[in-house]
C-alpha cells in the first residue's frame, strides 16, 4: 500500500500558502470545480447492488431531520461547487482539490479494494506500521474535508473580516487606490467568499501538534 505520507509531501502546506507550486490545471486542463466532499471511490462501496453507478442518499433538512431515500448518481453526490476552490495571485485554483485531496482520493481506491477483498474472503485485514499510520491521517483528513467539519464557518464573513482588517491595517502613506480597491472589496460578496473560502480551505490543511500526537493513539477494528 502507499504511503500517505509520502503523497502528502506533494503538497505540503507552507507551500500552499506562499503559492510556489504551479497549479496542476495548467496540465491538466480546465479547473475542476465539482468537488466532492465525500470521495467517489468511498461511495462505490455503498452503491445499489446492480446498479454500480448510485446509491441510496438521504438528504437532510435544515432542521436536522432527513429526507425520504432516494436514488442518486455517484458523480453527482456529495458535491459542493469550488468548496475547495482558492485564491493564488489573485486567480481561482482548483490545485488542492487536484494536489493535495487528489492523492488520499488515490490512496483510498488503493486500500478499500484490499480491504473488501480481504473481508470478503473471512480474513482480518491486517496492514504495516507504516501504512496503518496513513490510514489514521486519511480517515481524519476524510473527517476534516467536510462542511460539517466547520459549520459555523461562513465564507462570505470570513472574507469580510479578512479585508476590514487589511484595510484598518494600511500604512498612512497607502495609497489612494489601494484603499479603493479594499472598499469595493468589501461590497462584493463574491469576492468575499473567494477571500473567505480561501482561508477556510488553507485552515484545514494544518494539523495541530496535539491532534497529530493523539494520531497515535487510534487503532483500527473490524466489525463482521
Amino acid at each position: 500500500m502507499a504511503c500517505w505520507k509520502t503523497l502528502q509531501s506533494e503538497v505540503k502546506p507552507d507551500a500552499v500558502n506562499a503559492g510556489k507550486r504551479e497549479a496542476r490545471q495548467s496540465t491538466m486542463g480546465a479547473r475542476a470545480t465539482n468537488h466532492h466532499v465525500v470521495p467517489q471511490v468511498l461511495q462505490k462501496a455503498f452503491s445499489i447492488q446492480n446498479d454500480p453507478k448510485r446509491l441510496w442518499r438521504a438528504k437532510r433538512s435544515e432542521n436536522g431531520t432527513y429526507k425520504d431515500p432516494e436514488r442518486k448518481l455517484i458523480e453527482k453526490a456529495f458535491v459542493v461547487r469550488d468548496y475547495y476552490t482558492i485564491l493564488e495571485n489573485g486567480e481561482l485554483s482548483d490545485r488542492i482539490e487536484r494536489n493535495f485531496y487528489g492523492p488520499i482520493d488515490d490512496f483510498l481506491g488503493r486500500l478499500l479494494p484490499e480491504v473488501m477483498d480481504a473481508l470478503t474472503r473471512g480474513a482480518v485485514p491486517r496492514f504495516s506500521p507504516q501504512a496503518l499510520s496513513s490510514l489514521r491521517e486519511v480517515v481524519l483528513r476524510m473527517a476534516m474535508r467536510t462542511p460539517d467539519f466547520v459549520p459555523e464557518h461562513d465564507d462570505v464573513e470570513m472574507g469580510r473580516q479578512v479585508a476590514a482588517s487589511t484595510l484598518s491595517g494600511l500604512p498612512e502613506d497607502a495609497s489612494a487606490v489601494d484603499r479603493e480597491k479594499l472598499l469595493s472589496i468589501l461590497d462584493e460578496p463574491r469576492k468575499l467568499r473567494e477571500i473567505g473560502r480561501s482561508v477556510r480551505v488553507k485552515a484545514t490543511l494544518n494539523l495541530s501538534p496535539r491532534i497529530d500526537a493523539s494520531l497515535s493513539d487510534l487503532d483500527v477494528r473490524w466489525a463482521v
